[in-house]
């Protein structure tokens, strides 16, 4: 059997229409940490060939990682054994309704799992009160991207597939080139609803561009308003 691969996602709305109900809720997807994040600056030549060179991290990772094939059990010290109940009972409160919270169903768990990674790659034999913090601002960062994933998608899974599709073309598409993407699967009126609910919502906008024949339209997607610092 070949191992399943997650969905890509290309834009915050492919995530519901990726993510079926089926493995939302059966807990193959929420066996993952979601991490939004967005490119910064752009590289065709590539960065620094080895960015922790100098840092010393490198050697300190390996030789933790050594150690932490011989760890044995790892278990919370009893400080942070007491915060945990504290934060386990936080969890485990959290409203489950909807795909974001079939997502987040784990979250006790990765929790705990994150908390034991930092432990592991700081060396210590035990999970103190300073890894579990940070294994739950990790987490609460991922559920924030679950959150922001699920609640800004459309309601219509093709026009989230083809705001995907225009977000990843420079130069735009036609509806024609859209059809074919999709290999002409949707009639023309299911496409062209699709692409007025994407204008409707300010997602994607179209233009004429003159041609020696009739004019052709092409659509783009409209970039997302910058986050203000």
């Amino acid at each position: 059997m070949h191992p399943r691969r997650l969905p890509h996602c290309q834009s915050p709305g492919s995530l519901p229409a990726s993510a079926n109900a089926i493995e939302a809720a059966n807990g193959f997807l929420n066996r993952f940490v979601f991490i939004a994040c967005r490119r910064q600056r752009l590289l065709p030549h590539g960065g620094m060939p080895d960015p922790l060179a100098g840092t010393g991290l490198t050697e300190r990772l390996r030789a933790h990682l050594a150690q932490a094939r011989h760890a044995g059990p790892v278990e919370l010290d009893p400080a942070a054994a007491l915060e945990w109940s504290d934060i386990y009972c936080r969890l485990a409160g959290q409203p489950d309704h909807g795909i974001a919270g079939a997502l987040c169903a784990r979250a006790e768990t990765h929790v705990l799992r994150l908390a034991m990674l930092y432990a592991l790659c700081d060396g210590a034999a035990t999970i103190t009160v300073g890894h579990l913090r940070s294994g739950l601002a990790l987490w609460d960062y991922a559920a924030a991207s679950i959150t922001w994933a699920t609640t800004t998608a459309s309601a219509d899974p093709l026009a989230e597939r083809i705001h995907a599709a225009l977000r990843s073309s420079t130069d735009g598409l036609t509806r024609t080139q859209l059809r074919d993407l999709f290999n002409r699967n949707h009639p023309a009126a299911r496409v062209d609803a699709a692409l007025e609910h994407l204008a409707h919502t300010g997602k994607a906008q179209r233009h004429r561009q003159s041609t020696a024949g009739r004019p052709v339209e092409i659509w783009a997607a409209i970039p997302p308003p910058a986050a203000s610092r």
